[in-house]
């Protein structure tokens, strides 16, 4: 009896070990990050890109979601700061312009570990500058990035355009981004109600050296709530940028 108990436990750790490994392998595990980088610009207003880099490195992120992106501007030296940010962590570029800018141009961008199906960009309202969003077709989810007027109208109407645009989707669809509203407000209401879920840790983002606002995001648009969500952070982050960065570990469902 003892030997037939240790053997039919034995099978049992053996089963228990087949079925999870079976479940990540049907699973994306994919780490999710926000960051206003502020064209490069720290609290000290030392414009530092590898500093920037480094945080970003730290969390070793699979899709990182930019804003505050400058590409060529007189401000910035020139620089292309998709390219450079992305040559210092060994990601791939993804840039969206929302205005032209000094030269060149001014908007949201994203670092992706992996090559999307497609990108595609779409204009959104902003009463004092244009705004934009960035979206990536993933094989098993699609991402999103935007950087929100500060016009609770702009707002509004942008949350509705993304809303119907995750709808078109058979994916979860990941939003991320500085969308310049706290929780609670119309504009946060808004996008829950279309069926987001936040994702991202539960406390403030800005200032980056006390923070006193949660004003930056990751929700998350799918469904049938298969996604899991683990890990979420605020980066301790106080000087690299005026916006803390933030971060989440998504398990996603293979399709």
């Amino acid at each position: 009896m003892f030997r037939f108990s240790s053997l039919f436990a034995g099978l049992m750790v053996i089963a228990s070990s087949a079925s999870a490994q079976s479940a990540a392998a049907q699973a994306d595990t994919v780490v999710v990050m926000s960051y206003n980088i502020r064209a490069g610009v720290g609290m000290d207003d030392v414009r530092d890109f590898r500093r920037q880099a480094d945080v970003i490195d730290a969390r070793k992120a699979d899709v990182v979601l930019l804003q505050e992106v400058d590409s060529l501007t007189r401000r910035s030296g020139h620089v292309n700061m998709p390219d450079t940010l992305a040559s210092l962590t060994g990601l791939n570029p993804y840039f969206s312009k929302s205005i032209d800018f000094e030269g060149g141009a001014y908007g949201i961008a994203m670092l992706l570990k992996n090559k999307p199906v497609a990108v595609t960009r779409y204009p959104l309202p902003g009463s004092e500058e244009g705004r934009s969003l960035i979206v990536a077709e993933m094989p098993d989810y699609v991402v999103a990035c935007t950087h929100l007027s500060l016009t609770p109208a702009d707002q509004i109407t942008s949350t509705d355009i993304i809303a119907i645009l995750a709808d078109t989707y058979n994916k979860p669809f990941i939003l991320g981004g500085d969308l310049n509203a706290t929780p609670g407000s119309k504009t946060i209401r808004r996008l829950e109600d279309a069926g987001f879920r936040i994702v991202s840790a539960d406390s403030p983002t800005y200032p980056a050296s006390v923070p006193a606002e949660r004003i930056d995001y990751i929700m998350v648009h799918e469904p049938s709530g298969r996604v899991t969500a683990l890990d979420a952070a605020v980066i301790d982050a106080p000087e690299a940028s005026d916006h803390r960065p933030i971060s989440i570990t998504l398990i996603i469902p293979k399709i």
